[in-house]
């Protein structure tokens, strides 16, 4: 667990210096995003990750990182080949602390990992809320918060074209809301952590 940690998190960096409008904030905005965020970020992952309707083979494919195939190949290679492996459950998978299942915490985490999977199961979805929690000014002390604030805009304006192109305007207002929603789980979910 603590190794995907630090993958997680060299990945959102890698993720966040590969953005033209990331690159061109301040250098001390950027380590303040990222100091800030990427912990919610992890756990943006992690629900994806732990998402109960996906096997053990779907779950290691989107942990995979770009140049690392060879390396799943080899290492688990003939399960993959055969999809049998099993879903990959949170609770078996923490091995940084206890198994706490059945605390009031750990409970609260997992509930919240499924509600976020499961808002969250198109990939164009995710990504953008990827963006727009990466330039979160929330809690970061940013030189040019404006700036960020709008940069995170663009990416909610996006959502919101996105989400309103596949449904009517009704449920697409609701469906918005509740995606949106997934940051207050997220946040959450990074405080019981």
């Amino acid at each position: 667990a603590l190794t995907g940690y630090k993958k997680i998190i060299e990945r959102v960096t890698k993720v966040a210096n590969s953005l033209p409008s990331f690159l061109t904030l301040p250098k001390e905005d950027r380590d303040a995003l990222l100091r800030e965020n990427a912990d919610l970020l992890v756990n943006l992952r992690g629900a994806l990750f732990f998402d109960p309707i996906k096997d053990g083979v779907a779950q290691l494919k989107i942990s995979i990182g770009s140049g690392e195939e060879e390396l799943m190949k080899t290492m688990f290679g003939s399960v993959m080949n055969q999809q049998q492996m099993k879903h990959i459950d949170y609770f078996t998978f923490n091995s940084i602390q206890q198994n706490n299942s059945g605390s009031e915490a750990e409970d609260r985490y997992y509930i919240l990992t499924k509600k976020v999977a499961e808002m969250l199961r198109e990939d164009l979805t995710a990504i953008l809320l990827t963006y727009i929690i990466l330039f979160s000014t929330d809690f970061v002390m940013a030189t040019d918060k404006r700036r960020i604030q709008k940069e995170q805009d663009k990416y909610i304006n996006l959502l919101r074209r996105w989400i309103y192109s596949k449904t009517g305007r009704r449920k697409a207002t609701i469906v918005l809301a509740n995606t949106l929603k997934v940051c207050s789980f997220i946040r959450e979910m990074t405080d019981i952590k």
